[in-house]
């Protein structure tokens, strides 16, 4: 059987509204996925083991005393907004950093169906961001780790 949301909600134990923002997240990548490539076709049945939960085993990562946080090369929203369906509570900002015109459209109609306010999209490239320092960045897939480390070094200081 593929891991569903309710393994999701037992093995991270987060609240029924937490879980309520995951699965309208789901849906909003479901349906924009029909017309966008945003994850690959052959990962949507593995979606909340590949991508939900791989995203979520970060958040233990991410102090407690974090406020913001930026997701570079956001994309489809991974690890960047199930970060923030969990650290909502706690007052954790998130930034989402896309430059592709879509996946940015996309992460701003998620941020709406999920009905989250710590979430914003950042319609930019990389190399051009003017942001205050975040506690915490993060990135999925977007470049080779020395590159990454060049990213983060300039973001973060």
């Amino acid at each position: 059987m593929p891991y569903a949301p309710a393994d999701f909600a037992a093995a991270f134990a987060v609240s029924a509204e937490t879980m309520r923002r995951l699965e309208a997240y789901d849906a909003c990548l479901l349906d924009w996925s029909v017309r966008h490539n945003l994850i690959a076709r052959s990962t949507l049945e593995e979606r909340w083991d590949r991508h939900f939960r791989d995203s979520a085993q970060l958040f233990a990562l991410v102090p407690a005393q974090a406020k913001s946080l930026i997701d570079l090369g956001s994309g489809a929203g991974f690890p960047g907004l199930v970060l923030a369906a969990m650290g909502e509570a706690r007052g954790l900002e998130v930034t989402l950093v896309e430059s592709i015109g879509k996946k940015a459209a996309f992460l701003t109609a998620a941020i709406e169906a999920m009905g989250i306010a710590n979430a914003r999209v950042l319609p930019a490239r990389i190399e051009s961001l003017k942001v205050a320092r975040p506690d915490v960045i993060t990135a999925r897939a977007l470049a080779n780790l020395p590159s990454l480390c060049g990213y983060a070094h300039e973001i973060g200081g």
